[in-house]
């Protein structure tokens, strides 16, 4: 696996040097969303500097946070589609390591690779709302959660993909209910929010690195635990989704039909 890891994060980084555009647009673009989210949500709190309060840090963090998950969310539905087009997905198949492995591999080399423009993301848009975040090591292990739950999100819709060949608009449109998960304050919502914040996907890390980032809460065991079951919950139940979706392929020769 350490071997297929690394294929993949050289495959990952010569396809960034190629493709340095990909690279650039994307920036470009994640900066440019948040701006229009940040004045919509300015103009409707009003005028004058204090008028979000620390809710703009939360805003942040949970924009940050969208965009780390987004890799993983899409990475592996992207990928099936890629490689059906590009007439490998039924080499990934037949290869030792199988499309599961193959796939978990590409989305963290994806993610290693992406994480210098994703940061980078982050700097601009404190630069430019003039917004600190508090950083400490906690984050790191809660910040892992939060992209384990977004694989096993990515992971089920690459069943779909499989199975239904094509699903670039459900791809798309999966992006904006992960932003409602990790935007909202689930915390903040009463006992039926805190229940509904532990039990969906990405909700419950992104709740602590909020409360981390934001206002400079130390990290909490016990919501860290109730993260980490949450997203190796998660990740489980997209691994299983996408080994059903494999297993009909490959019994009913659906390879064929890409």
């Amino acid at each position: 696996m350490h071997g297929l890891f690394l294929a993949e994060l050289r495959r990952s980084w010569a396809l960034s040097r190629r493709y340095p555009g990909e690279m650039v647009t994307m920036l470009v673009s994640l900066v440019l969303v948040f701006l229009m989210l940040f004045w919509g949500v300015r103009y409707v709190a009003g005028p004058g500097p204090g008028a979000l309060g620390d809710r703009l840090d939360g805003l942040i963090v949970g924009y940050f946070l969208w965009s780390v998950a987004a890799l993983g969310l899409n990475g592996v539905g992207w990928a099936v589609q890629g490689e059906a087009a590009m007439g490998t997905l039924e080499q990934l198949f037949l290869s030792p390591f199988g499309p599961a492995r193959v796939f978990l591999a590409r989305v963290a080399a994806d993610l290693v690779v992406q994480l210098g423009v994703l940061l980078t993301v982050l700097g601009s848009i404190l630069i430019i709302t003039g917004r600190t975040l508090a950083l400490s090591p906690g984050v790191v292990p809660v910040m892992v959660t939060v992209v384990l739950a977004a694989w096993g999100l990515g992971f089920a819709l690459g069943g779909l993909a499989l199975r239904l060949k094509r699903i670039p608009s459900l791809l798309q449109l999966s992006q904006y209910g992960l932003l409602f998960l990790v935007t909202t304050p689930w915390e903040d919502w009463g006992d039926t929010g805190r229940w509904v914040g532990a039990v969906a996907p990405l909700a419950p890390g992104a709740g602590l690195l909020r409360g981390m980032m934001a206002r400079g809460e130390p990290l909490e065991m016990a919501g860290f635990a109730i993260a980490a079951l949450n997203g190796l919950a998660w990740l489980g139940l997209g691994l299983f989704l996408f080994h059903l979706a494999e297993r009909h392929v490959r019994r009913g020769g659906g390879l064929a039909g890409y």
